[in-house]
């Protein structure tokens, strides 16, 4: 028997198991720690900052005893300044400084001993390896259950179902210890990436066959699934969107098809879940209990205000084995309201706009995020695009076309192009059957071939 099919077969019978059973991630503190967040969600923005200085504090001191932060952190700033103050000092930590340098930014091999070494994905094609303490891992799973939460009343215990391409990840779903796992917890787990089923047709039947509560997965899988799903199960509360930047147009295919709003996600495999969709679906709620989030400009200078842009920069409150503060993971975002009619606290991001080092520069000068591209795309019979850069000044759009394409569509988009971006812009357009995912299984707009 296919071993997927036996997963769905252990899934359909295992809720009344389930209940009866002690979930595993109650052990280790988890219980704990979701309670903790699911109460400090409603905090206001105040109390919830006083929470960040207390763990900013802890995270200093684990960090001084590094190579790496020890001049940096001298013992004078962390105790007598606020540590907000110290903080903003710091230079930001990026991809390359990690890579580079990862004994030096960790604490001694005797106490990273006791976390787990951990990879990016690796998505502009450079995978990074780090540390992650025990503490970090519960308060990062703990985040997890919070977030499915947060999709239309979701509800541990309830199915959930992912379509998921992490190498990583998908390690803890294999074999039988991986069957017995995702039974105990209610989930079906198939990747997206490795495995038939998530052809899209057969995907959508697996949709309607095991009626999931939660749907979560790769936005670009999500899309190509929504297209050819017919008659989805009453049962789906919400879509969990994650790994990729989630379009106004993607967003629209992925409600229809599956006929359920869509709760966009976004974190990086570094410091965890960073930000969150909330009922009003205006924005993405900064999980600030676990992270301490900025948006830069390119001297590490906050910038202010909504609907500001800037280089997200991220400082764990956790992690203990690798401190990771003012880390960088190569997005940008905008940033959104402080307010939201949910009720939570913590300000938002308005949209995470993609990654920097995808930017498109101008000949002019001008700096083109992938954000820019989709928006000239929204509503337009095209099921896929990508730009890339070649040189400064040379662009190639691929296109996979959708019904109702044609020449107009074309000439429409090219002129913005253009128009909006550069005249001095040459721009050649091809048409073409698929566009494949980066190396980490990844949608990526905008490619960049510059240095």
């Amino acid at each position: 028997m296919n071993p997927s099919t036996i997963r769905l077969a252990a899934g359909a019978a295992v809720a009344p198991v389930y209940m009866a059973c002690v979930h595993p991630w109650l052990r280790a503190g988890r219980a704990a720690a979701y309670r903790s967040l699911s109460r400090s969600q409603w905090l206001s923005l105040e109390d919830l900052e006083r929470l960040q200085e207390s763990r900013l504090r802890a995270i200093f001191e684990v960090a001084r005893s590094t190579r790496w932060y020890a001049a940096l952190l001298p013992s004078a700033d962390v105790c007598d300044r606020h540590p907000r103050q110290v903080l903003a000092d710091l230079p930001p930590l990026t991809h390359d400084d990690l890579q580079s340098n990862l004994d030096a930014i960790s604490v001694s091999k005797e106490l990273r001993a006791t976390g787990s070494p951990n990879y990016t994905g690796g998505s502009t094609g450079a995978p990074v390896k780090f540390y992650q303490s025990p503490v970090y891992q519960v308060r990062t799973t703990a985040e997890l259950y919070r977030d499915y939460e947060m999709c239309n009343g979701f509800r541990m215990g309830e199915r959930r179902l992912f379509f998921w391409g992490s190498d990583i990840d998908s390690r803890d779903h294999v074999g039988l210890r991986g069957l017995a796992r995702d039974t105990m917890t209610n989930q079906i787990w198939l990747d997206a990436f490795g495995s038939a089923d998530v052809a899209p047709e057969r995907a959508s039947a697996i949709v309607r066959r095991v009626k999931p509560r939660l749907v979560i997965g790769y936005v670009s899988t999500l899309v190509d699934i929504a297209r050819r799903l017919t008659d989805p199960p009453s049962s789906i509360r919400g879509v969990q969107t994650a790994a990729e930047m989630l379009t106004p147009d993607q967003r629209d295919v992925i409600e229809t098809g599956f006929r359920a709003r869509a709760f966009n996600r976004y974190g990086c495999r570094e410091v965890g879940n960073i930000a969150h969709e909330c009922d009003d679906h205006s924005g993405l709620h900064l999980l600030m209990e676990n992270n301490l989030t900025e948006l830069v400009d390119e001297s590490g200078n906050g910038v202010m205000g909504a609907e500001s842009e800037g280089l997200v920069t991220v400082t764990n409150l956790w992690n203990a084995a690798t401190p990771l503060i003012r880390y960088q993971p190569g997005d940008v975002a905008r940033a959104g309201d402080r307010k939201c009619p949910c009720g939570r606290g913590a300000p938002k991001l308005a949209s995470v706009l993609g990654k920097s080092a995808d930017v498109i520069r101008t000949p002019r000068g001008r700096r083109l995020h992938g954000a820019f591209f989709t928006h000239l795309f929204y509503n337009q019979p095209v099921r896929r695009f990508r730009v890339e850069q070649t040189e400064i000044d040379r662009l190639e759009v691929l296109v996979v076309p959708d019904t109702g394409y044609g020449e107009h569509v074309k000439r429409q988009i090219l002129a913005a192009i253009i128009r909006h971006g550069d005249p001095a812009f040459v721009v050649t357009w091809r048409e073409v059957d698929t566009i494949p995912a980066s190396p980490s299984g990844k949608y990526r707009f905008t490619v960049s071939r510059l240095p």
